[in-house]
């Protein structure tokens, strides 16, 4: 039974990592840029189309989030659109901590105008209570926009959210069986979301082929198209970018032997699950391949094992510590100070070896 518990929280838990994922999304009207090869990663066994523009600029105009199926998903409709000449800056939010709470649905809870929260919820998700009141309002929002002003109740033991729960069983029409995810971002405002038992087929998705062959064709004569986006399939990194990202990325000198830092990402943690601060994936650049984009950065990663001691990933996604390592100090004579005077030879030093080159000491300064 506890091996079947934590499998179903993990498996919660993925859900509400691609829920929050569409939530982090880029804003309607602003500029991306579109990488196709992202695109047809979500579905390795089908090889992509060419595309005319690997890394094509384009403004959103619309996004549509599912909840419904399997998986969450968006629908995220884009117009090519040339960008403004000076560089966006990143707009992209700090990695932000999720805390979230799965409560099945029974009949009852569907039913009756109010929802009994457990209180392990209410204890780890919910606001306190100011002393001396039994009631709090919480607004809510899904992830299709829709807000609920509900009610915190707290009767006894007992905890109800009451207010617009008829709202939410109306809007959402949720089954016996089904799950009520609570989830709560750092700044205290809340998602919820209806995770189904039986998925709904949503038979208005195009066939992945279809779909990676009509985003090419549209997208090289210019046409609007429209791209699904699965956060939980294929890889791990959107493929509609912000144009600050890229732009601010594409800005840097990124070369081999770069010590760099993995850009941390959202945590999402179950809500009496123990936490601490997320120690940063830290390695160096192997490799910088040329003339591309999307997956440009060959990384060794540190402390990783040999199975996964490399990976490949987008500049936008990495942070530089330092480009080299320091040169040490040296006197005007060319010695170290570090070393002791039996160590240091006589002789000035005319030039050290430096990425492979030799280096006139005068061209790297005194101190």
């Amino acid at each position: 039974m506890a091996a079947a518990a934590a499998a179903a929280e993990e498996d919660h838990r993925r859900w509400v990592a691609c829920a929050v994922a569409l939530d982090r999304l880029p804003a309607v009207g602003s500029e991306v840029y579109y990488f196709a090869q992202g695109h047809a990663e979500q579905w390795p066994s089908i090889a992509a189309p060419q595309a005319a523009n690997p890394m094509l600029p384009c403004r959103v105009t619309s996004i549509q989030r599912f909840t419904a199926g399997e998986e969450p998903y968006a629908r995220i409709s884009l117009v090519p659109a040339d960008h403004g000449i000076h560089p966006a800056a990143d707009p992209r939010p700090n990695p932000d901590s999720f805390l979230f709470f799965p409560k099945p649905l029974q009949q009852a809870d569907i039913q009756r105008s109010y929802l009994a929260v457990p209180k392990v919820c209410v204890n780890a998700l919910f606001p306190e209570i100011q002393v001396g009141s039994d009631i709090q309002a919480i607004q809510m929002s899904g992830l299709d926009g829709d807000t609920y002003q509900f009610q915190h109740k707290v009767l006894g033991r007992k905890n109800h959210l009451k207010g617009a729960w008829d709202k939410f069983i109306a809007n959402k029409r949720p089954d016996i069986g089904d799950t009520v995810l609570f989830v709560r971002r750092s700044d205290l405002s809340f998602l919820i979301e209806v995770r189904r038992q039986n998925p709904v087929v949503d038979h208005g998705v195009q066939q992945p082929v279809q779909e990676l062959e009509q985003s090419s064709q549209l997208a090289a004569q210019r046409d609007a198209f429209t791209v699904t986006y699965y956060p939980g399939r294929g890889s791990d990194s959107p493929f509609v970018v912000p144009r600050g990202a890229v732009d601010e990325a594409m800005g840097k000198q990124w070369e081999s032997d770069m010590e760099v830092r993995v850009r941390p990402r959202d945590l999402v943690l179950l809500a009496d699950e123990p936490h601490g601060a997320a120690f940063p994936t830290t390695g160096t650049i192997r490799a910088v391949t040329p003339d591309q984009v999307w997956r440009n950065l060959q990384i060794d990663l540190d402390g990783s094992s040999s199975s996964s001691a490399s990976a490949t990933k987008n500049m936008w996604e990495v942070e530089a510590v330092r480009a080299h390592p320091p040169l040490p100090k040296r006197t005007k004579t060319g010695r170290d100070p570090q070393l002791s005077r039996d160590d240091q030879s006589e002789e000035p030093v005319s030039k050290i070896r430096l990425m492979g080159f030799d280096i006139k000491a005068k061209d790297i300064g005194t101190s």
